[in-house]
């Protein structure tokens, strides 16, 4: 396999969002377990969505998969069966039943089972009764004496996790008015104790704590309080007469994400605006029919500050061009999917200036162009979309079919002649990785660099030189042992420490001290690999080079200077992260 084929084998990248800054407030502390618990959330209401249970089977069925599925079950359906096999799969399963089903009769069965079984009870389902019983039979137990020793005492010091190792049945309710109001949540508080002063109590210290009470008690004042909250999603806890449209404006502007909790009459255009300056990735939330005006606002607001900053920076001369956004891209898609094709089509050029994943852009531009009957220029599109990302997914629809773009962009270059497929590769250089190999040669390869330096990819071997082998270093797509003897170069090499420090990989001949100074300017540890004859002059370079890169000696000699190997091994992997290679 060469280098054009390794290229295409390869050159799949991985692509991720990059996150997006928390909003903090007073109720700061708790966000970041809320949001480990939304993850979670989010992970059942995608699988109930894909397969609601419906049947008594199915409800048992899920139940039996996952004990949080019990709080979802229909009251009619639930019966002493299922709650039974829910148990008995996974004891913890009465944490999340009504407490009508925590009867003394099934809490001593449960007890009687085994020690594991006493001992696997949730801290706040533990009656009196059940603990005299499990004490009594399991005294000798040493997994039970453990737990139950640990389980009985009081903290010292109230904190938000102080319920998680006391049986509830040894608290009172001040013990619980302190938890509560040191930020344990509400749903931790045993049922017997969860009175009208814990719950307010517990509202006062963190209205995350609105999501557990019953509908009815939520009062205007309250709900206010919750779409404030650090975590931004308590809108799904609010009933519907309560909302208005500035409650659904102060949420989405505390979390964008909470827009699709948002009643969609009330998705106003302002709303949506104002969710996504917050988070973008809240789009899919968008009414369809709001997509292409909630959009264009973007733009317009968006280009008035590029347009403002322009004019500053240049003393207030005029600034004709218009500035590409990042809301040019999500236009594309709503064009695109409104089918102005055209308009798609200009939106993803411009799209193209900011994307930080552009075979998004290339996408829409080649579906586009293929609606129109473009399939040369369409073909073009596709096969960049596939040298950026192969197989491609698409941004907003994993589940979308795109393997056109194989069928189109496979056999484009088969019949194009020499100036049209120059003309090709001078407009889309990525698309190198197509052309057929013999038709590869060095007008094709010149011409692509010039473009875009990213195909040295998708140069083959035979055309491959010292500069070219260095600018592959330098791109990314190879390392130093993938380049021949013969096509080393001092510049291959600097790229290579520079990146990496390894000057031990470095051939002897090579390590010249231009070389060795620049290993040493990224990784000091690396001295012991610098030959004998040119340590002198790699150390004049070496302070040459930390002159012009603005090094503090002075900081550089309190830092340790040979990080461990993991340290080391992290490093380089970072550096070596996948993309467009051979």
């Amino acid at each position: 396999m060469d280098a054009l084929e390794a290229a295409r084998s390869i050159r799949a990248a991985s692509y991720q969002e990059p996150d997006v800054d928390g909003v903090t407030s007073e109720d700061g502390d708790q966000a970041e377990a809320h949001n480990e618990d939304d993850d979670q959330d989010e992970v059942d209401d995608e699988d109930n969505q894909l397969a609601e249970p419906r049947t008594y089977q199915q409800w048992l069925d899920a139940v039996l998969e996952s004990k949080y599925e019990l709080e979802a079950v229909p009251p009619e359906i639930l019966d002493d069966a299922m709650v039974d096999a829910a148990i008995d799969a996974d004891v913890e399963a009465l944490d999340y039943l009504p407490a009508q089903w925590r009867s003394p009769e099934r809490m001593a069965a449960i007890v009687r089972k085994s020690a594991s079984d006493a001992a696997s009870i949730p801290v706040r389902c533990m009656t009196t009764e059940a603990l005299a019983l499990a004490r009594s039979l399991y005294a000798d137990d040493a997994d039970w004496h453990w737990r139950d020793d640990r389980n009985s005492s009081k903290p010292s010091e109230w904190d938000k996790n102080s319920l998680y190792d006391v049986w509830g049945c040894l608290l009172d309710e001040e013990d619980c008015l302190k938890a509560v109001k040191a930020g344990v949540a509400l749903n931790n508080v045993p049922d017997a104790l969860w009175t009208e002063r814990v719950e307010r109590a517990a509202l006062e210290a963190d209205i995350y704590n609105i999501s557990y009470i019953a509908k009815h008690k939520i009062t205007p004042e309250l709900a206010r309080r919750a779409v404030q909250h650090s975590y931004g999603k308590l809108i799904e806890s609010i009933p519907r007469e309560l909302l208005t449209p500035a409650l659904c404006m102060a949420s989405v502007k505390c979390n964008g994400m909470s827009l699709e909790f948002v009643p969609e009459e009330m998705r106003t255009v302002e709303v949506c605006i104002a969710a996504l300056q917050e988070d973008r990735r809240v789009f899919f939330a968008v009414p369809t029919a709001l997509e292409l005006e909630v959009l264009s606002k973007l733009i317009e607001i968006k280009t008035a500050e590029l347009q403002k900053k322009n004019e500053d920076e240049l003393a207030g001369e005029a600034v004709d061009a218009v500035p590409a956004t990042e809301w040019h891209a999500y236009r594309a898609w709503a064009k695109l999917w409104a089918k102005d094709y055209q308009g798609a089509i200009e939106d993803a050029r411009l799209a193209l200036q900011v994307a930080p994943y552009p075979q998004h852009a290339h996408y829409v531009m080649a579906d586009a162009l293929r609606a129109q009957g473009r399939m040369e220029e369409a073909a073009l599109e596709a096969a960049t979309v596939l040298s950026l990302q192969d197989p491609y997914e698409a941004e907003f629809n994993e589940n979308t079919d795109t393997s056109w773009l194989q069928d189109i962009s496979k056999t484009q270059f088969d019949q194009m002649d020499a100036a049209a497929l120059l003309q090709a590769i001078g407009s889309h250089p990525l698309t190198l990785a197509d052309v057929p190999r013999a038709r590869i040669d060095e007008t094709l390869v010149a011409t692509a660099l010039a473009a875009d330096p990213d195909a040295i990819a998708f140069v083959p071997k035979r055309l491959m030189n010292p500069a070219r082998y260095a600018m592959a270093l330098e791109r990314r797509t190879k390392q130093l042992q993938h380049v021949p003897a013969p096509m080393l170069s001092e510049a291959a090499c600097i790229t290579h420490v520079s990146t990496y420090g390894r000057l031990a990989e470095v051939p002897l001949p090579w390590r010249t001290a231009t070389v060795c100074a620049n290993a040493l300017l990224r990784a000091s540890y690396v001295t012991d690999h610098v030959p004998d004859a040119v340590k002198d002059e790699t150390k004049q370079l070496l302070a040459k080079l930390k002159l012009e890169a603005g090094v503090d000696e002075e900081q550089e000699a309190n830092e340790v200077s040979e990080p461990s190997k993991t340290s080391e091994l992290m490093t380089n992997a970072l550096l070596q992260t996948p993309g467009r290679s051979a």
